[in-house]
């Protein structure tokens, strides 16, 4: 190895010759000796034989193999000393034996890699520059982004791996239950067959045992007729030898009457020899009916064997379903950290009195609150009504939180909206619902990503629960079947439940009318159901809206709302919004009635409204699919907010600003050469997002975030005052956040209700200026 290494002798010539080798007159590396006690380098001996005996291949070879390496310490201990100096980095004095670690591991010359290698940075030089560029290695100050990101994606990967290894069993299973089911249809199909031919051969018996019978009948009264004709004869006989001298016409009309006797007496006997051969015939078919009778028995045995093997095969299949989800759960719910929680929350806990209602809405609450929560609150506080409305609540903590209603004797109002417990979260509400529930009554659970697998779970616990009287699921993923389901079980099971909301469930279509009117007729508990803005046409919801009539004069109790007032139109103020989620009103449970965009448009007397809001939209898309149709209005007042996600996309593309200084300059360039002149147009820049709890979540310096928004801030307020429109300063007052930190919704990211109020209001302060 050290022959491969770039380094000088210091002071060669001064080197002993008995420690050099007579081939390369340098000193020995890795030493050998011959069969004639000559000393070489390995390397060298070895070149040489090979030149010399090119045309001897097995008399180099049993040279080579005949090289015995030098032990003798002495001479192996002064070559290691041996002073050697790196022709890199020019360092002198190192010795021999060190100097494949200098070269390794302290050579300021080495070539090394980035320590942000292991995150792809592409870097590699000098050791000596690589301090130089650690200092502006984007990789290294994105580290703990990144870190998280490839953490999550191995994650990602083994849940992929086990969820792979589960379809795959799940497969097995269901083409288990295939066969299964093939043999069951052959079999069913045979037995089929088999109750056919039974039936008729049934019926065959039915009429040879009549056949029989009447034979035997006949057989019998045919028995005695020979029996008496015999006599008959005998007597006939004696008459004979008595009238011997009877006149000879009589003698033969009596001979010929005796010969039709006999010939008769052939017949009969003739018949019953039939009649017998016929009753061995039919007895032979019986007995193989019941052979086949006992072969039927058999095989409605093994139908019914397989019938309980199959349903046993479908219960191990329910069992290993319901493994799969709670193994998903358990993977979904599964967390590094420890259970903790926040101080604050015990204060805010300790706040409220024992008995009473427990208000904890907007208050960032996670899942690792929940157990504190259930302890302190439901358990300790024994408090009756929990309010955790826009939080951060998921499925594991509504996990924990169902685990705290077991044995709930207190609590009778839960109100979870607007956080993200899935259809895993109400799962397990479901279930403690349905077994362990004696007095809560109310259960909020709109804007919680529910889909109709969640309304099967909610659906199942109503058959059961006799407690819950008002069921909330608006603003969920819930469509058709979820509503079948839900109206499925309220009519048929329950009792109690007066009302249901399912308001702004946009998958529930015109699908599932006639179920809603057998609800409303069978159901005399409830009150009310809630379905505005739901997906449906006026044609196919005409004959619900009649039924509601007839039921309201029937029932005045009884209510449905189907779908919110609209206000008349006028052309006094046109209103156009340009952006992306934010316009869209992303972050609420109903965006188009507590989006910023509709708010503003109330505060400025807007009677005409065009959002053009598209989530994830960025300034090159705006101009590419927003911008023609603003063109086209000739609006009096023009919003933009259209820079956060352009400012994102800067941790994968350093060179954004500069594209976005040129679409910036395009959209109001275009705006304001074809809007009216006196049309106003208000642009909004990017708020202070260090108080933004996604950017604080990835790790990101405040510093650094601060010094780039500033930078594009700065751009922002040229280019706006270049075509004189007007600058809405969202970095000036969104520092409010830090004193209000139910300005941001439970995604972290996006404003909350009472957010997009105030940037409304902040967008109205610079209206109202002019």
């Amino acid at each position: 190895m050290t022959s491969e290494l770039n380094f000088e002798y210091v002071n060669e010539d001064s080197i002993d010759r008995l420690l050099k080798c007579r081939i390369c007159s340098k000193p020995f590396i890795d030493p050998v000796i011959t069969r004639d006690d000559d000393r070489f380098c390995r390397k060298c001996i070895i070149q040489k034989a090979s030149i010399n005996d090119s045309k001897h291949l097995d008399q180099q070879s049993s040279f080579i193999e005949n090289l015995v390496p030098i032990e003798e310490k002495i001479l192996l201990d002064m070559l290691d000393v041996l002073l050697v100096k790196c022709t890199k980095c020019q360092q002198i004095n190192n010795r021999r034996i060190h100097l494949e670690e200098h070269i390794s591991n302290k050579c300021p010359k080495r070539i090394v890699l980035c320590k942000a290698s292991d995150l792809k940075c592409p870097w590699s030089g000098p050791d000596e520059e690589r301090y130089n560029h650690m200092k502006q290695c984007t990789f290294q100050l994105l580290r703990p982004i990144l870190t998280e990101a490839l953490q999550c994606q191995k994650q990602l990967e083994q849940y992929r791996r086990s969820y792979n290894e589960q379809q795959h069993e799940i497969e097995q299973l269901k083409k288990q239950i295939q066969i299964y089911e093939n043999r069951t249809e052959k079999l069913q199909k045979g037995y089929t067959i088999l109750l056919e031919l039974l039936s008729q051969q049934t019926r065959r018996c039915t009429t040879f045992e009549k056949d029989i019978q009447q034979i035997r009948e006949q057989s019998n009264q045919e028995n005695i007729q020979p029996i008496e004709l015999k006599k008959e004869i005998e007597q006939l006989k004696e008459q004979y030898h008595q009238i011997i001298n009877i006149p000879s016409n009589e003698f033969q009309t009596e001979l010929h009457r005796l010969n039709q006797l006999e010939q008769t007496i052939n017949d009969l006997s003739t018949k019953c020899q039939q009649l017998d051969e016929q009753y061995q015939y039919q007895n032979q078919q019986i007995i193989q009916l019941n052979k086949c009778q006992l072969e039927i028995n058999q095989l409605q045995k093994e139908d019914q064997s397989q019938k309980e093997e199959i349903k046993d095969v479908q219960r191990k299949f329910s069992q290993y379903e319901t493994q799969i989800l709670l193994l998903a759960r358990k993977k979904c719910l599964t967390s590094t950290t420890a259970t903790l929680h926040d101080a604050r929350v015990e204060e805010l806990i300790e706040s409220f009195p024992s008995d009473s209602e427990i208000t904890l809405n907007g208050q960032q609450l996670n899942d690792r609150d929940m157990e504190f929560i259930c302890k302190k609150g439901i358990i300790d506080k024994r408090c009756c009504k929990l309010q955790l409305e826009y939080n951060s609540i998921s499925a594991k903590g509504a996990t924990n939180l169902a685990d705290g209603l077991y044995g709930n004797t207190t609590l009778m109002e839960l109100q979870l909206s607007n956080n993200r417990i899935s259809d895993i979260g109400a799962h397990a509400l479901a279930q403690v619902l349905s077994i362990n529930n004696y007095t809560l009554d109310l259960l909020e659970l709109h804007s919680n990503n529910i889909t109709d697998e969640g309304a099967e779970y909610l659906a199942q616990m109503l058959k059961i629960n006799k407690t819950i009287t008002l069921l909330g699921l608006g603003s969920n993923r819930i469509g058709d079947r979820g509503v079948r389901l839900l109206t499925s079980a309220i009519t048929c099971y329950n009792e109690t439940l007066q009302w249901l909301h399912l308001s702004s469930n946009k998958l529930i279509t015109d699908g599932c009318v006639n179920e809603l009117i057998e609800m409303l007729k069978n159901n005399h508990s409830l009150y009310a159901v809630w379905l505005n803005d739901c997906r449906s046409t006026r044609d196919s919801t005409l004959p619900f809206i009649f039924y509601l009539l007839v039921l309201f004069f029937q029932n005045p109790m009884k209510c449905v709302q189907l779908s919110n007032t609209t206000n008349s139109t006028s052309n006094i103020l046109k209103y156009i919004a340009l952006g992306a989620s934010d316009a869209v009103g992303v972050g609420t449970s109903q965006p188009s009635k507590d989006g910023w965009v509709p708010k503003f448009a109330s505060l400025i007397n807007a009677q005409e409204t065009l959002n053009l809001g598209r989530s994830g939209s960025t300034l090159s898309d705006a101009i590419r699919e927003q911008l023609p149709k603003v063109l086209d209005q000739k609006p009096n007042v023009i919003t933009i907010w259209l820079v956060v996600n352009d400012f994102n996309q800067q941790i994968f593309n350093p060179s954004i600003l500069l594209n976005y200084k040129s679409n910036l300059n395009q959209m109001l360039s275009q705006l304001r050469t074809k809007s009216d002149k006196n049309t106003r147009i208000l642009v909004g820049n990017i708020p202070d997002l260090s108080q933004i709890n996604i950017y604080k979540a990835f790790g990101i310096p405040q510093q650094y975030l601060s010094i780039l928004v500033k930078q594009w801030n700065d751009v922002i307020d040229e280019i706006v005052k270049k075509y004189q429109c007007e600058l809405v300063d969202l970095f000036a007052y969104w520092k409010e956040l830090a004193v209000h930190p139910e300005y941001i919704s439970f995604d972290g990211f996006h404003p909350s209700a009472n957010g997009y109020t105030r940037l409304a209001e902040v967008f109205y302060q610079q209206y109202s200026k002019k």
